[in-house]
């Protein structure tokens, strides 16, 4: 079920691992503080350092990706851009950036990269016209440590352990402590557009905040945990919650939290500090190197490889069957924001999605050994 990679046993460049991405064909993209690592998930490893390619430094802090494609990637000295090809790096010395030392990237619906700096600045680049902007925080002088940008063009940051705001036009607000968070000391932020949610993980648990309010899971009261420090959210096709902490993989179904710790799981270590899932629901944990976590994988992890699946007929205007020399055990019709649209949990031979609209649909099949997920086009 778990799977550790380490710079000692595989092609990662860093033990210090700063995001993880999840690419559009399923590959993992590992910032670290030397440099950045590429895995196709089973085998092949390529890195990218400042030696061997265009990268500003080999200190990366956050990645992003745009609509066309291109990585962003927020280093100690500037900012890198890679088109797969060509590598673009904008500093002070080219850019409207106010600092060198870049720490987080955000990019919105619309277009816009913001980049989060020390010395409480964000600058933003749309097109090609840059403007920066710096939160008035008297003579304390922070870095923007985290950000993220909604669809509704709201942007959400806060300045390392100290405010986390919302930014809405020119209109700046702040989440109080302790009205609106736990705590001041924000860690991570994940906007759930399907739901219009946005949860927060700070030092002392988890905060959601809503139209109506901010609901607040003190891990203190709730898991005993002094110090939770959430350093990353993701969520799952089934609308769980999973944060990375400093006390193991924490799940949250909406109303009990489970946590995975070295002492009831074969998690390698506690600290937990980001966590992606892939599109086969795969879990891909930054923990002192980088952990694969299978959540449906009994005994050996054996992984079971998108050749082995057959979605047919595919395009489909009614129903579609899944091939597999395995026994399928649960099948899932997703949306591309990851909703569940259609699930099957005892899998007969065919899935009817005639009700469903023209369109892409994805097509998650569990099986005993792994999941797979696969496109399918209705007519």
């Amino acid at each position: 079920m778990w799977t550790r990679y380490t710079e000692t046993n595989s092609g990662l460049s860093s033990n210090a691992i700063s995001k993880i991405v999840v690419t559009s064909d399923n590959k993992k993209w590992i910032t670290t503080y030397y440099g950045v690592s590429v895995f196709d998930g089973t085998n092949k490893w390529t890195t990218y350092t400042k030696a061997n390619s265009g990268l500003a430094d080999n200190v990366v802090f956050d990645m992003a990706i745009d609509s066309l494609g291109n990585k962003w990637f927020a280093t100690a000295r500037g900012v890198s851009k890679f088109n797969g090809t060509t590598w673009t790096t904008y500093n002070t010395a080219n850019s409207e950036l106010q600092a060198d030392m870049i720490y987080s990237i955000a990019i919105g619906k619309n277009g816009k990269i913001y980049f989060g700096q020390s010395d409480n600045f964000i600058t933003v680049l749309s097109g090609n016209t840059w403007t920066y902007h710096r939160v008035d925080y008297g003579n304390y002088h922070y870095d923007v440590n985290n950000i993220s940008v909604a669809n509704s063009g709201n942007v959400y940051f806060s300045l390392r352990d100290e405010e986390f705001y919302r930014w809405v036009g020119n209109d700046l607000y702040t989440y109080e402590y302790p009205n609106t968070l736990l705590d001041y000391k924000v860690k991570s932020i994940l906007i759930d557009e399907a739901n219009s949610k946005i949860w927060v993980g700070s030092q002392y648990g988890l905060n959601l905040l809503t139209a109506s309010g901010t609901v607040k899971y003190d891990f203190l009261d709730l898991l005993g945990i002094s110090s939770a420090e959430i350093y990353g959210i993701a969520i799952d096709g089934s609308n769980n919650k999973w944060l990375g902490s400093a006390e193991g993989l924490v799940k949250f179904d909406g109303i009990n939290f489970t946590v995975f710790n070295t002492k009831n799981s074969g998690i390698p270590t506690n600290s937990v500090e980001r966590i992606a899932i892939d599109k086969n629901g795969i879990f891909w944990l930054a923990n002192s190197g980088l952990t694969r976590y299978n959540p449906l994988a009994t005994g050996t992890d054996e992984i079971v490889s998108e050749e082995q699946i057959e979605i047919y007929p595919n395009p489909t205007q009614t129903k579609f069957e899944v091939g597999c020399k395995g026994k399928v055990t649960h099948v899932l019709v997703l949306d591309d924001l990851g909703r569940i649209l259609i699930e099957e949990n005892n899998y007969q031979g065919e899935i009817d999605i005639e009700s469903l609209s023209q369109g892409i649909y994805y097509v998650q099949v569990k099986t005993e050994t792994g999941v797979v997920t696969k496109s399918i086009v209705k007519n």
